[in-house]
């Protein structure tokens, strides 16, 4: 069955996507070196293992050859290196991986299997049912197009459209109706990430939350994809408060704000068709010269205890340390990679940022201040923050928490170059 919307042309087949979202880099750390020098003749090598993997879990979903137990997948896990026993199954786990073709290797991580069959799809569904550290799981997307092309192109075109549809099918919580940006007042976006901006009133003053991302020195707020999958999110909260508790780990998100008083701020944007990105989507009923996107911002009020012990640092013109998780196994960015490997096997924490700090909107002039020079802040926070949406700039409608400050000086933000 062709989908809604979907032009079909004589070379359309029947095809199956994988998207591995945040599995992407699992495969990246953990499988992939394995293969490399192995001489393996399959574009996709590592599916194999993942696929006998999901063939030895538990059957779930009505018989099928996948599995619905949620044990973690840690790569560290022998089976996927033998032969399944059944030369079936073997079979035909090896004839769907010798045609995988990786469409995209960069993010978003998108690999079709042309021409599947019945068995073929139901072996690829099983994939679903795997569990992994990193949150959410694979997506096995059904679509009808032509022949796969290694082209970001075909991606835009086929594949991430095959995967809005999918994800608001069944979860139609996703799409988004946007009140800030070019399309405000249009219909439902799919939203495929989130920020979260901890807020502080002090009279008419407004402070917002920020991180220092340390690999290239650039402050935001917390945030990433929603993870989709057996661990994954229920709902935009559930995003900002997993991606709250990985950034702000000994600072936790019940701790830290009081999520009765919030605003939820679907943002929209306009893009080229060139941007490569999972958040770019083709939808030609909004755009006809590119993609859209949209960013739900969770606006949360801070609570007064965390408020107080994270902005004091600032009338001494210094940043708050954020700590490391206790009793975790932590590492960083900068790590050898066999260390990193340990974030997918063992579950360790990968310590993001190492600074926050608070800043400070004015509603008359739209600039955003910091306690000490420098702080050079992601694009995409200084341009909402400073367009001054109504419903942010008057905290009374939701509740930012009212807080005493101590800062005394104040220093413009700047954009990064």
């Amino acid at each position: 069955m062709v989908s809604e919307g979907q032009a079909v042309g004589d070379d359309f087949g029947t095809h199956v996507t994988l998207f591995l979202q945040e599995v992407q880099h699992f495969v990246e750390d953990v499988l992939a070196p394995r293969f490399s020098g192995c001489g393996a003749a399959a574009e996709c090598p590592w599916l194999v293992w993942l696929l006998r993997i999901a063939l030895l879990q538990p059957t779930g979903r009505g018989g099928s050859l996948g599995a619905a137990r949620h044990c973690v997948i840690t790569g560290l896990e022998t089976a996927g290196w033998i032969p399944a026993g059944d030369a079936d199954a073997e079979m035909l786990i090896q004839r769907v991986a010798s045609r995988a073709v990786c469409c995209f290797a960069k993010e978003p991580f998108m690999v079709v299997i042309p021409e599947i069959s019945k068995m073929e799809r139901q072996l690829l569904d099983s994939l679903e049912c795997l569990s992994f550290h990193c949150h959410g799981g694979i997506r096995s997307i059904v679509f009808q197009g032509p022949p796969p092309q290694r082209a970001w192109s075909y991606v835009y075109e086929y594949l991430m459209p095959a995967f809005a549809r999918r994800m608001l099918r069944d979860e139609p919580q996703w799409a988004l109706p946007p009140k800030h940006g070019p399309l405000n007042g249009c219909r439902p976006v799919f939203a495929r990430t989130a920020r979260v901006c901890a807020a502080a009133r002090v009279k008419e003053r407004l402070f917002l939350f920020v991180l220092r991302e340390d690999d290239h020195e650039i402050w935001g707020v917390p945030g990433g994809a929603v993870a989709r999958g057996p661990n994954g999110d229920r709902s935009f909260l559930d995003t900002a408060r997993r991606e709250w508790d990985e950034e702000v780990p000994c600072n936790a998100w019940a701790d830290s704000v009081d999520v009765r008083h919030r605003l939820l701020l679907a943002v929209s944007k306009l893009n080229s068709s060139k941007w490569v990105s999972s958040m770019n989507l083709k939808e030609p009923d909004l755009s006809t010269k590119g993609g859209v996107s949209c960013t739900a911002w969770i606006f949360v009020a801070a609570r007064e205890a965390f408020f107080l012990e994270s902005e004091w640092h600032s009338s001494g013109r210094r940043l708050f340390d954020i700590r490391e998780p206790e009793h975790e196994d932590v590492f960083y960015k900068c790590d050898a990679r066999e260390d990193l490997c340990k974030i997918h096997t063992h579950g360790a924490h990968l310590m993001e940022h190492t600074a926050g700090t608070w800043l400070e909107l004015d509603f008359a002039s739209g600039w955003l201040k910091a306690p000490l020079p420098g702080v050079r802040l992601r694009a995409d926070v200084a341009m909402l923050l400073q367009s001054r949406p109504a419903e942010v700039s008057r905290p009374s409608t939701w509740s930012a928490t009212e807080c005493v400050v101590s800062r005394s000086i104040a220093t413009r933000c700047c954009f990064p170059q």
